[in-house]
């Protein structure tokens, strides 16, 4: 079970049990290359099934393993075609946020220095979910009840239907499994995170992955297992999302429109719904939704992500978050208190997620808000190109693991 070779031990020891006669059966195991790429043997079950049918203290027809057979797996082999480009209007960022993107680098809320407002002061106070009417927000849909991404699924006569959400996590499995676990690459920071024996991906971003395969029609949709418990990190999941209409809504709009306190009632009817992009690769459909766009951007699509960063502290003790919201942001370089160190455990925790989404949803890279669930720090956009960098180490290993 744990190896390879203690499963074929198994059935040495089985054929020697049950005939008497090892030398006349013989198994061949020869040990793989540690230069292959999968250093695993794979021997076909149903050569084994005759060994464990027994008749009168025999072993019917004990078959002995033959040299695998290797063949190469085509790393395009897929069809892609982008089949419903933006369904609802992708809304774009406020408060001057745009120069963000075409600037590398962190920019701060408050001068570091000075402290005077780098962009609209309304920035600097997050709305806590109580303050604001979830109920005008577009639900989140699982794959299984879209009926548009089931339609379209049906039209293209593909087996499988899903999201980015539930595809990534599945995603990640495969790519350690391709990588031999590889490290992410932090060659771009500083020496303190260089420097590390060994810079390892988190558990939370490695650990196994749970989808339930839902029948219908004969497609089959992929829905991620969140549990029935909820989440320690909720106050994360419910600021992720009015943090996105809060850097993508006017002040008036969001304080009109979302805030619980306010009075213009007939102004939430005509909330803004979520866009999505709906794209075929092989037999699969997957949705991707469009948080934000930007006509300048390189690309066909001109789309990005939108992430709303909680500082490590938060990260850390998400039950106990308004206790240790009073940790700040206050460098851009260093082990602790810095911008830095909360890319390095991007890095480490979301960086491999966020590539897979990218790049299911055409989208140019992320644009990042830095806070601790009571204000904004600061915000930084980062490429798709950098994200891989990070992640695979080059161009070259990007196009084969991807």
């Amino acid at each position: 079970k744990s190896s390879t070779l203690s499963c074929v031990d198994f059935f040495q020891n089985l054929a020697k049990k049950s005939i008497g006669a090892a030398t006349k059966h013989n198994f061949k195991i020869q040990p793989a290359s540690e230069n292959l790429v999968f250093p695993y043997r794979f021997y076909d079950q149903d050569r084994y099934k005759n060994a464990l049918t027994r008749r009168t203290g025999l072993v019917k027809d004990v078959m002995t393993p033959s040299e695998p057979e290797w063949q190469p797996i085509d790393p395009v082999g897929f069809e892609e075609e982008v089949v419903v480009k933006n369904s609802s209007i992708v809304p774009h960022l406020e408060h001057g946020l745009e120069k963000v993107i075409f600037n590398k680098g962190v920019h701060t809320l408050r001068d570091m220095d000075t402290l005077k407002f780098n962009f609209d002061p309304f920035l600097s106070k997050i709305h806590q979910p109580a303050e604001v009417d979830f109920d005008l927000l577009p639900p989140f849909v699982t794959s299984s009840k879209d009926d548009v991404l089931h339609d379209l699924a049906v039209k293209r006569q593909c087996k499988y239907k899903g999201s980015t959400s539930s595809m990534s996590s599945a995603m990640s499995c495969l790519y350690f499994l391709f990588s031999k676990n590889r490290h992410p690459n932090v060659d771009s920071l500083s020496a303190p995170f260089r420097t590390t024996s060994t810079v390892k991906f988190t558990h939370t971003s490695s650990k196994p992955a749970c989808l339930y395969l839902r029948p219908k029609g004969g497609i089959y949709s992929i829905d991620s297992d969140n549990g029935t418990k909820i989440p320690e990190n909720q106050i994360l999941l419910d600021l992720g999302k009015s943090l996105e209409r809060f850097l993508t809504m006017t002040t008036d709009q969001f304080s009109n429109q979302l805030l619980k306190s306010s009075k213009k009632k007939d102004i939430k009817k005509n909330h803004q719904p979520d866009s999505f992009l709906y794209t075929r690769v092989g037999p699969f459909m997957l949705r991707s939704q469009q948080d934000c766009y930007h006509p300048a951007l390189s690309g066909p699509w001109k789309v990005f992500d939108l992430k709303t960063r909680a500082s490590r502290a938060v990260r850390l003790d998400c039950k106990n978050y308004d206790q240790v919201s009073s940790y700040r942001i206050t460098d851009i370089f260093g082990s602790d208190f810095s911008y830095e160190r909360e890319f390095y455990d991007m890095v480490r925790s979301s960086f491999l997620k966020y590539s897979f989404q990218i790049r299911i949803g055409k989208m140019s890279g992320i644009f990042v808000a830095y806070h601790s669930t009571q204000e904004i720090f600061g915000f930084e956009y980062i490429s798709g190109t950098d994200i891989d960098k990070c992640v695979f180490g080059s161009d070259a290993l990007t196009k084969k693991n991807i």
